[in-house]
Order: C-alpha cells, then sequence, then structure tokens
C-alpha cells in the first residue's frame, strides 16, 4: 500500500500545473485515491482534505466522477461523527447518482442514505430508502455491495417491526 501512496504522489507532482481536461481529470483522481489512502490508515483530517482537494476540481470543471468522492468523504465525516457534513455528502452523492449514474451507483447512494437514517434511528425515512435501493439491486454486483445491501435491508426491517 505505501508503494502506491508514493505512485499517486509521484503522479500527483507530474500533474501539478497542468491545465489540460485530461490531466484536471487524472489530479482530481490522484486526490481522491490520495484520500482514500489516508482514510485506510485512520488520518481522517488528511483523507477529508484530499477529498475535498479532488472534488473541488471535478466541481469546478463540471466532471461527473463525483458520485464516489462525495459517496467516501461521507464515510469519512461519518467515522469523525460529523452528522450534518455526512448527510450533505450523501445528498450530493444521490443527486449525483440520480443525474448521472449506474444502477450500481443508484444502489449505493441509497443504501448509505438508509445506513445514515438507520444510524439516527429514523427507521421510517431509513426504509424508504433502502426499498428505494432495492429497485437497482443486482445480485451480480460484488459480494461486498450484496452484503452491504442486505445487512441495511435486514436491519431497517426489525426495527420497524417488519420480520
Amino acid at each position: 500500500m505505501e508503494e502506491q501512496f508514493k505512485l499517486l504522489q509521484t503522479a500527483l507532482g507530474l500533474l501539478e500545473g497542468k491545465q489540460d481536461s485530461l490531466s484536471i481529470a487524472l489530479r482530481a483522481q490522484c486526490y481522491v485515491d490520495i484520500g482514500g489512502y489516508y482514510r485506510i490508515t485512520n488520518n481522517l483530517e488528511q483523507a477529508v482534505a484530499n477529498y475535498l482537494k479532488g472534488i473541488s476540481l471535478l466541481e469546478e470543471h463540471h466532471y461527473r466522477g463525483l458520485i464516489i468522492p462525495y459517496l467516501n468523504l461521507s464515510m469519512v465525516y461519518h467515522d469523525q461523527q460529523e452528522s450534518a457534513l455526512e448527510k450533505a455528502y450523501l445528498d450530493k452523492a444521490l443527486r449525483a447518482a440520480l443525474e448521472y449514474g449506474t444502477r450500481r451507483n443508484k444502489m449505493t447512494a441509497y443504501t448509505l442514505q438508509s445506513q445514515y437514517y438507520t444510524a439516527t434511528n429514523q427507521y421510517p425515512q431509513a426504509a424508504r430508502y433502502v426499498d428505494t435501493a432495492s429497485f437497482y439491486f443486482d445480485p451480480a454486483y460484488d459480494f461486498l455491495s450484496c452484503y452491504t445491501f442486505s445487512l441495511t435491508h435486514a436491519v431497517t426491517a426489525v426495527n420497524l417491526g417488519r420480520t
């Protein structure tokens, strides 16, 4: 993992100052990936700083690759117990997913919204989001996506007495 981090830093250095659209998109992706590294290593302040740099570049240049960075940043804010910021980025991710995302993006955005409402004991809202996520669910998705969706659905159902 350290080697990938060093490669990302090197790539970022090579891309700094370049203003063509590909370089900007790649620089934004480097910041997002570095944010992911910092999240994994539990350096949440650096994760936030790098996610925000990547997101800022993507937003400033009207790129569409914002869904996953928004979701990742919302998870960091969840880890930091910053629920207002978590919710703000979940909402941004959902709006972006509905505008141009894949079915999987939509399922993930709705599932994470449901998890937010479950964590804040707002079970009727959680149920609405998990029910909507189920529309986009496809068992062909990877195991982790299926597990996350199923777990969220089960927790919401139990808390609403649907079992």
